[in-house]
């Protein structure tokens, strides 16, 4: 409970995983023994703010959560675990119709994210809570480049004795169209945060033009015109996506484990 309001967490893990490889759904890739999914769970599980949490797995892999993620663990504030969707947002579209009809914020975190830091959750319920819409982001390091898609002709032509082409390759390039100002830019992250009647009435407009994919929640929100602040992200909330990933959170378990003595 934050303040007056309920806090719901939807954790979106019915992805398919197919960028890690080896046929093992990344949610249940073991990190020193713990699953990410599992790991990502306990940070809202131990959240004295957080009461009710909802995990939405593939089809089929009900089963499986339980039996590895929530009762070897103890995840009493887990209340449903069900079967998502074909795209994230039906996933998130089925969990909201799960959530307590007395849900006064929800955040909808990735469950392959099993670093975010309690100070991220704060912020993040602390501006959903105050603007109706929060979510972390953490500023670029790298330049960025806006392209073009276009088709040229290769510089593999073969050069008759007239001096005429005797084939041009077509080939699908990409060329710069701009470099964006880096301070207008965030890479967002997860916890997502909204104050429950927002993401419903969200969700609700999505129905109406069901064609329509967006990568985050936010993004439905952003549509219907309605303001999302920014709050500060951290940069070992990493997405664990590909196996190069796995060697990362290695690496972000003993930086934690030595600055806040955190066992992993």
């Amino acid at each position: 409970m934050h303040k007056d309001k309920k806090v719901s967490v939807i954790i979106a893990a019915a992805g398919s995983g197919k960028r890690m490889g080896g046929g093992l759904n990344k949610q249940y890739i073991k990190l020193r023994n713990m699953p990410v999914l599992a790991r990502s769970v306990r940070i809202f599980n131990e959240h004295e703010t957080v009461d009710e949490i909802i995990i939405t797995v593939r089809k089929g892999e009900e089963e499986l959560c339980r039996q590895q993620i929530t009762e070897p663990y103890g995840f009493k504030k887990v209340a449903k675990i069900i079967a998502g969707g074909r795209e994230r947002q039906d996933s998130v579209r089925l969990a909201l119709k799960e959530l307590s009809s007395d849900s006064g914020i929800v955040l909808i975190h990735d469950g392959a994210r099993p670093f975010v830091s309690r100070r991220v959750i704060d912020d993040v319920i602390e501006g959903c809570e105050a603007f109706g819409a929060a979510v972390p982001g953490i500023r670029l390091k790298d330049t960025v480049k806006t392209v073009n898609k276009s088709r040229r002709v290769s510089d593999r032509e073969g050069i008759n004795g007239s001096g005429s082409a005797e084939a041009e390759d077509q080939a699908e390039i990409l060329t710069a169209a701009g470099t964006p100002d880096r301070e207008l830019l965030r890479a967002v992250q997860t916890p997502q945060g909204f104050l429950t009647e927002l993401i419903l009435e969200a969700y609700e407009n999505l129905l109406k033009d069901p064609m329509s994919v967006f990568t985050d929640d936010a993004s439905l929100l952003e549509a219907m015109g309605r303001d999302v602040i920014i709050t500060d992200g951290d940069e070992n909330n990493i997405k664990i996506t590909t196996p190069a990933d796995i060697w990362i959170a290695e690496l972000i378990m003993d930086t934690i484990s030595i600055t806040d003595k955190t066992e992993f």
